[in-house]
């Protein structure tokens, strides 16, 4: 019935008794974090996380070639560099360019998209990690 009335939708003002704020304080008590922030999009979303995790002007940020515009747009947004990595046949990020273009290019950050349902390889992605430290 909230969603109906669009009463946890923010309207332009910031109001602690708010639905949407009374809800983001509940779900953060429920997940036990101090924080939740609720978001209009999967753009949005994106967005946020880069912000938290460090992401600032300039900061070069890995991405599939091959994925979404939402990703790159939440890069740009958070003021990020975007170093594309190349897709395989299978849509799957290339582990080996990954690799590369993290060494080339200094890139701390990577966000990482699922094409289709097609997850990337874990293992190769885990030995590049572990690869640049």
């Amino acid at each position: 019935a909230l969603l109906s009335r669009r009463d946890l939708f923010r309207d332009g003002y910031a109001d602690l008794n708010a639905p949407v704020a009374v809800c983001e304080k509940k779900l953060a008590e429920y997940l036990g974090f101090k924080y939740c922030v609720a978001v209009n999009s999967h753009s949005s979303a994106l967005f946020v996380a880069l912000a938290a995790a460090g992401v600032r002007h300039d900061t070069r940020v890995l991405a599939n070639a091959m994925g979404y515009f939402t990703a790159a747009s939440a890069i740009c947004q958070a003021g990020g560099e975007l170093v594309l990595v190349e897709s395989r046949e299978d849509m799957t990020i290339d582990v080996q360019d990954l690799a590369w273009k993290a060494e080339q290019t200094g890139a701390q950050y990577l966000l990482l998209s699922h094409m289709h349902g097609l997850q990337g390889c874990a293992p190769g992605l885990e030995d590049c990690a572990d690869s640049l430290g």
